[in-house]
């Protein structure tokens, strides 16, 4: 049985602190996010460990709830819809990297 592991993670986009709390509240969020940030590319450092920690446990999750006899409104099969959702999920590794570097990295909170 694979292994799936559930993260979630909540890094805000603009930290802004109330006066009365200060700069210290403000370098501990920022501390724990890349903290957080060195956790998931430690856990997931490239497209292979994507692939076996997220791609094919989703794939294997997803498929049985599928019946083959299921149509959707535009015209997919089941088979199809579980044919596609694995496409897309082997091809998401560059979407997920880009997204997540940008979040820790470039567009989120060091930024600020």
């Amino acid at each position: 049985m694979p292994i799936v592991s559930h993260v979630q993670l909540m890094v805000p986009m603009s930290v802004t602190a109330p006066e009365r709390v200060g700069d210290k509240w403000v370098e501990g969020l920022q501390k724990e996010a890349g903290r957080m940030d060195q956790i998931r590319k430690a856990q997931i450092p490239d497209e292979a460990a994507f692939q076996a920690r997220i791609a094919r446990p989703s794939h294997q999750g997803f498929s049985p709830m599928v019946k083959p006899t299921f149509y959707t409104r535009g015209g997919l099969s089941g088979d199809e819809v579980v044919i596609n959702q694995q496409a897309n999920i082997e091809q998401a590794y560059e979407k997920y990297r880009a997204g997540l570097d940008y979040m820790f990295c470039y567009g989120g909170w060091r930024d600020r």
